[in-house]
Parts: C-alpha cells; structure tokens; sequence
C-alpha cells in the first residue's frame, strides 16, 4: 500500500467498531504500523482483544447501543470506520446492533464534526444474481434466509440517508468474499475441513471466485475517508483478478497435507445434503428452526452439527454413490477408509456455481481504489501465515 496514503492519517484520531473481528483487526495492524494516528477502538470482549492489544491503541468497553459511550468515543474523531456485525442473541437484539447502533454511531459523528464515516456492508446485500457481471446499479435483494445480509443492506440505508440529508461525510463499501490471515469464512474454516473432510467442488469449481484480499479492502476504506466526491456513494469492493473456486481451494488444499478436493455436480450435492437432513427428525427440526437465520445455521453446520451430518451420509450411502462422489473409477471404496465429504447447503451450493463477474470499476475510478494483492501474492502471504500459525495453536 503506498505509503503516501499512510501519510495523510498522521496525527489524526480514529475510531474503529470491530477493531477485534478479522477485517477491523487488520485495520487496526495496518493504521499502528504505518502511522502516527491515535486510534480509538470499540470492544465488547476483552479476551478477544489479544491480537491487536500489542499496539499502543485505547480500548473502550461497551457496545453501539450505550449512546454515551459512543458519543464520548467519537469525541474529537477525524475519522470512524465502522466494522462491527452482532451476531449473537435474538433476531431483534442483532438488529439493534446492527441497524439502531449504527443509527447511534451516525448521529454522534456528526454531532462530534467527524470527517467521515466509513461503513463496511457485503456484497451479500445483492443475493444471487444471474447476470453475468454485477455493479452498484443492480437492485439489492439478499437471499430471504440471510439475516446478515438484511441486516447489512438496513443499515447501508440509513447511512447513505444520513449522509444525504445531514450533509455528513458517509460511505459503504460492499466487499465482495474477503480472505487473508485470520479470515474465518474463507481461510480458517476451509483449513479446518481440508484436515477432516473431502472437500467438494461443485461442477469442478469452475463458478467465478469473487475474492478480494483484505489489505485491499483496507486500502478502499482509508481512501473512501478521504475522497470527498465518494460520499453518500457505495462501492463494490473486489480484487484485481477474477479466478476459479478450483484455483482457490487448490491453493488452500496445498498448505494442508493430505487433503482431497472432489468434483461434485450442484444438483447431487443438493440432493445429497437435503436427503442428509431429512434422515433424522432432529436434523429436520434444527434445519426449520435455523433456516430464518442462514449465517447462524451456517455456523453450527460448520462445526458439531456440520461434521455430523457428513459422517452419517457417508455411512448410509451406497457404495457405488460414494465412489461416484469420490470421483473413483475403480471399485467402491470402503467406508471406513474414507474421510466424510462436507456438505454444502443449497445456497452455498448456488453460491459457488455462480458465473458472475463483479465490478469494481466505480471505486477505481471515483477512490483510486487499486487492489494490489492477486491470488498468487494473497496465497503467499497466508501460507506464511498459516505455518506460524499452527505451530503456535
């Protein structure tokens, strides 16, 4: 990242929501090794603070919804990037975070003269488009079961809004599949599974891998804060290139020896999993209950319940289909000498299947926003990463 934009950061204050979450923590990293700002970050959870407690930054406890907080903690603010997501409790505690606490933090900005505030939304807010490139002009449409992405494209509403009607320096960024050291979708959870799992491609991984490196995405924060024209605007965030799901699994699939990687058609992988969780009655209920709630069932399903659900559809399986699934033309494998292939719920599965190239033509041109880190430089960077990183987990 040129360091000419470092500069133009020094000597301000700053305010980071989510400063403890992957995306926000990098921005913390990024700002305290290459500037001379006092930043200011918003923590719910100490214990969650390690990684970013080594730098000289002040710690506020407390939440989006405490307004005193909040108000004391823009006070004399240049800037505020907004990172932080509730996902935790009911479906109306989350919206209170994430809709009426970005609410708060708009108001107390503006009240407190920031310059600008930068809100990270997702790409997610667009649902599953058909088309095959995606830019800001598409309508927005999450997928009725994602609350994350509801939530999201709420509060990006009101920010633009705000912006609009107040004046105020306010911009959201939507970027798109963020991946790099610490990443949880993207790079802890598929390392995990690479060790437990077969891990499916569907239709040969060949669906268009919308991926930006999270460097990057700091990068188009810290020029959206300073680009005048950019405000009230969102901007799509992706990385310089677009590859295949095949070349971005492979590439995690080689840090993790002994890992296998299978070709799966998106209709068998759907009848598959459907067929796995109608086996129990537990599984139906759970699926009922957590379909409202799509990030939250996607979590249990990648752990616990997730592990589960594989194992038990390898072990009722016939022979002929495991082998089919395995990609094998020799005879059947045998059951037990398999790892269980993970299964994908049918939006993830239409996810990875989909042919849409994403644009970030409009943060190019309007920030000066230039992604730097290419599959090859990204995947570098988190090798390196990862082998520090299980040798000292």
């Amino acid at each position: 990242m040129d360091s000419t934009l470092f500069k133009q950061f020094d000597n301000k204050i700053i305010f980071i929501t989510g400063a403890t979450g992957f995306i926000g923590g990098r921005l913390v990293e990024l700002l305290a090794e290459n500037t001379n700002a006092k930043i200011k970050v918003l923590v719910r959870d100490y214990g969650k603070a390690m990684r970013i407690g080594r730098y000289s930054i002040e710690l506020i406890g407390g939440d989006l919804n405490d307004e005193s907080v909040i108000q004391q903690a823009v006070q004399h603010c240049d800037y505020v990037f907004h990172c932080a997501y509730g996902n935790k409790g009911s479906a109306e505690s989350r919206h209170k975070v994430n809709v009426d606490g970005t609410l708060n933090l708009l108001i107390a900005s503006k009240a407190s003269n920031v310059k600008a505030l930068i809100f990270l939304s997702t790409v997610s807010v667009y649902g599953l488009v058909n088309s095959e490139y995606l830019n800001e002009n598409e309508t927005s449409n999450p997928l009725k079961n994602d609350a994350y992405a509801s939530s999201k494209l709420e509060a990006e509403r009101l920010v633009l809004d705000f912006s609009i009607k107040n004046k105020f320096h306010g911009v959201v960024l939507q970027p798109t599949a963020v991946y790099g050291p610490w990443a949880p979708s993207y790079v802890l959870r598929p390392l995990a599974s690479l060790k437990t799992h077969v891990f499916p491609l569907i239709n040969g991984g060949q669906g268009i891998c919308n991926a930006v490196y999270v460097d990057d995405v700091c990068q188009a924060m810290l020029k959206a804060a300073i680009t005048l024209k950019a405000s009230g605007n969102k901007y799509l965030i992706n990385g310089p290139i677009h590859f295949t799901w095949k070349e971005f699994y492979n590439a995690l699939a080689a840090m993790v020896p002994g890992s296998e990687l299978i070709s799966v058609e998106a209709k068998e992988m759907k009848k598959r999993y459907r067929a796995s969780v109608k086996k129990k009655p537990v599984y139906k209920i759970m699926f009922r209950l957590l379909k409202l709630n799509k990030d939250m069932f996607r979590e249990l399903l990648q752990y616990k319940l997730f592990s589960e659900l594989a194992v038990f559809a390898i072990k009722h399986l016939p022979d002929k289909i495991v082998s089919k699934l395995r990609g094998s033309s020799a005879s059947a494998l045998s059951k037990k000498a398999v790892k269980p292939i993970l299964l994908l719920d049918p939006d993830s599965v239409d996810f990875f299947d989909a042919q849409t190239k994403i644009s970030s033509a409009k943060a190019m041109k309007e920030l000066n926003y230039t992604p730097e880190f290419d599959s090859q430089k990204s995947f570098s960077q988190i090798k390196q990463w990862a082998s520090w990183y299980y040798s000292n987990t």
